[in-house]
């Protein structure tokens, strides 16, 4: 939703820039890029809670959610900070290039599959048979517990270095 909103919010400015589009585009690309840095920066110098009481809940409540509820879940972890910047920026990248309608459609639904395979695919994996896969999902969950804030910062600070050094090129 984020991703076509920003792509259709973008066409309908009413005092939308002169500038080339390429310039638009970078120009909205370093903002990102910088928002995502700075967001990396604050990953990196904050500690990573630990297990907690809260995290104990949400397994036990896990363990009994039915299929609707991790749709909900899905949906829900695209509303952090560098999930919506992301989705920002498909979403001006979309619409500054001004695709036809229907190849504009089919770039949102893209972007939405891609980053909803993350979650749906070890759920879809569980729901087939999670006998089978707890071992594995735990096993992950646990190493992700360990070095999840880590991955995210570099991963971001990756990101938005990348989006930096584009925009700064197209410019």
């Amino acid at each position: 939703m984020v991703v076509g909103l920003s792509a259709v919010g973008l066409q309908l400015l009413p005092g939308r820039p002169t500038l080339r589009q390429d310039e638009l585009l970078a120009q909205i690309g370093l903002v990102v890029g910088v928002l995502l840095v700075g967001y990396a920066i604050y990953l990196f110098s904050h500690r990573s809670q630990t297990d907690s009481a809260v995290v104990g809940k949400l397994k036990t409540r896990f363990q009994s959610a039915r299929p609707w509820e991790f749709v909900v879940l899905g949906l829900g972890l695209n509303l952090r900070p560098k999930a919506i910047l992301l989705a920002v920026a498909a979403g001006a990248v979309i619409s500054v290039r001004e695709p036809p309608l229907f190849q504009g459609a089919l770039l949102v639904v893209a972007y939405a599959t891609v980053t909803q395979s993350a979650v749906v695919v070890p759920i879809a994996v569980w729901l087939k048979s999670p006998e089978r896969a707890e071992v594995p999902l735990t096993a992950i969950y646990t190493w992700m517990q360990r070095n999840g804030q880590r991955i995210a910062a570099i991963a971001t600070l990756t990101i938005g270095l990348f989006i930096i050094g584009y925009s700064i090129v197209q410019l």
